[in-house]
């Protein structure tokens, strides 16, 4: 299992996955989510915003906004 990156947020973690190119398959994220609890995760890729329950979708343009 592999995720690109973790942020801290309190005391929680936010796993990363950046993918570039629309690819909207994050197996390896969802993999840390099923042994892992996690309040929220993201990926980044190409593909346009996309938001449901704590799995969120970031374009790779607006990464300088999170």
């Amino acid at each position: 299992m592999e995720v690109d990156l973790v942020l801290q947020r309190g005391q929680g973690a936010i796993p990363i996955e950046v993918k570039a190119e629309e690819n909207l398959k994050v197996k390896n994220l969802r993999v840390y989510i099923e042994q892992f609890v996690s309040e929220q995760e993201a990926w980044f890729s190409m593909a346009a915003y996309r938001g449901g329950g704590s799995m969120v979708s970031v374009p790779l343009h607006a990464v300088n906004f999170i």
